[in-house]
């Protein structure tokens, strides 16, 4: 007789679980389903996609209509190359003094580490 109502214990449980799930499947599946602005399809990544592809697009328009030369287009991607490179030594740096900081590397090989970081050219 325990058996039977192990079983049947046993048996609710799995039930409730499997009523359960699909509850939450169909509740995924009409929260994916809803719609979405284009720019979601098309930009996965968010705000910081957005924000990038707002700048490219308004460079483009003013090279375009002619007030953007291809001199002045040329040197803003050398500038926001430069930004990027700059930005990315910068985070690495940090990285280097957090590894020093929790003793992953000595203090004299983060100094070497961080100098060669700095006299990359970031290619």
């Amino acid at each position: 007789m325990k058996l039977n109502k192990k079983n049947i214990i046993l048996a609710s449980i799995l039930g409730l679980t499997l009523i359960s799930s699909n509850f939450n499947l169909s509740n995924a599946q009409e929260l994916s389903t809803e719609p979405k602005n284009s720019y979601e399809q098309q930009h996965p990544n968010g705000k910081m996609m957005h924000r990038r592809s707002i700048f490219e697009e308004s460079v483009e328009k003013l090279e375009v209509e002619g007030v953007l030369t291809q001199d002045d287009i040329k040197s803003i991607k050398e500038y926001c190359k430069e930004q990027m490179i700059k930005k990315e030594k910068e985070k690495s740096i940090e990285q280097v003094e957090q590894m020093v900081k929790d003793n992953v590397i000595t203090k004299e090989k983060g100094e070497k580490l961080k100098q060669a970081i700095t006299n990359s050219k970031g290619e």
